[in-house]
């Protein structure tokens, strides 16, 4: 779920929808403009998912999805205009696959899309950048260590940060919780001189309040964090 900038609304694709005793994908898309939602009929539908990757990018002013989880991890890319849902061929390169373990979110003071994916299995980590039409894979200095359940992303407004909750649960490197922003070619850990989120942060939603001039985090059992920088 994601708000469309341009159009002014919120819009939500796909997730897991009760079917008896189990769940199947969804591909709807629906909007929300403020009081109601609205079914839309788009003559083209990506396939279903369940949490996948999106954001809103003002630059091309079109919601942009990519990846989730169905009978198979996905790995495609597609960008809605209001009204259809267009895929983008990705053969010059992409992120690997990715369901939970991705976030993606848009640096405005950088202008840049930035996508973390991760590997459950070997806490490694890699950074897209979308410009747009494409990805390039970036090789900052410090990847955070990614893996575990899910990493949360939202822009602080009031810091002109890209801010990343994600945790591992590798003793190794001890980094069962941490913050971390993006600086335009790195990522930075920041010291969080107070608690950390709980380490288990799926599932989960952080946004910017613009009201309170904080990021807000909703996580499982219905906690609310703010962070102030």
């Amino acid at each position: 779920m994601v708000y469309d900038g341009a159009r002014q609304q919120i819009v939500m694709f796909g997730g897991a929808v009760p079917s008896g005793s189990s769940f199947i994908d969804g591909n709807d898309t629906w909007l929300w403009d403020g009081q109601n939602w609205h079914a839309t009929s788009p003559a083209t539908k990506p396939p279903g998912r369940d949490r996948p990757c999106i954001i809103y990018d003002p630059r091309i002013q079109k919601v942009v999805m990519f990846g989730g989880s169905a009978s198979a991890i996905l790995g495609d890319t597609w960008l809605w205009d209001g009204s259809n849902w267009a895929q983008v061929n990705t053969s010059s390169g992409s992120p690997a696959p990715s369901a939970c373990y991705a976030s993606f979110g848009f640096d405005e003071a950088h202008q840049q899309a930035i996508l973390l994916t991760g590997s459950g299995a070997t806490f490694n980590s890699e950074t897209w950048s979308w410009d747009g039409s494409g990805w390039t894979q970036l090789h900052p200095a410090t990847n955070p260590p990614y893996a575990g359940s899910s990493g949360l992303m939202a822009y602080d407004r009031a810091r002109g940060e890209l801010v990343l909750a994600t945790y591992t649960d590798n003793p190794v490197n001890n980094n069962f919780a941490s913050t971390w922003a993006w600086s335009g070619t790195n990522w930075v850990r920041k010291p969080a001189s107070g608690e950390h989120l709980p380490w288990d942060l799926n599932p989960g939603q952080m946004v910017y309040d613009a009201v309170h001039q904080q990021v807000q985090v909703v996580l499982q059992g219905q906690q609310t964090w703010a962070w102030d920088g």
